[in-house]
């Protein structure tokens, strides 16, 4: 089954996920958020699998320099979220690990090499 991993390329924890796949022998393709031109594609997807509220990071510094009302609309409207999200990737949780259905927003070892097996 392939694994995708999804992420900003200079993010710490994508490039330690990364190695951390690799050193575990897990081969796992790699897509930056920016260079995805169809990253409004997959949003809803993953929203479906992983959960709104999982896939939008709250903690960006992106998403806390919205007002209070956008960033309402956005955690309420998964239309208008997706619509942010693609035009300002870096307000997505990452890593994003696909591997079939299953889709993991966070890197979690043990979730990941459960998914990975």
């Amino acid at each position: 089954m392939t694994a995708t991993i999804y992420g900003m390329p200079n993010c710490t924890t994508v490039r330690k996920a990364r190695q951390w796949a690799k050193d575990n022998g897990h081969a796992a393709e790699f897509q930056p958020y920016p260079k995805m031109a169809d990253l409004s594609d997959h949003i809803p997807r993953w929203f479906e699998r992983a959960g709104h509220g999982l896939v939008l990071n709250q903690k960006a510094q992106n998403f806390k320099k919205l007002d209070e009302a956008k960033q309402a609309r956005m955690l309420a409207d998964a239309d208008y979220a997706v619509q942010e999200l693609a035009a300002e990737p870096r307000m997505l949780k990452r890593p994003i690990l696909e591997v079939g259905d299953t889709v993991i927003a966070e890197f979690d070892e043990a979730a990941w090499a459960d998914a990975l097996k």
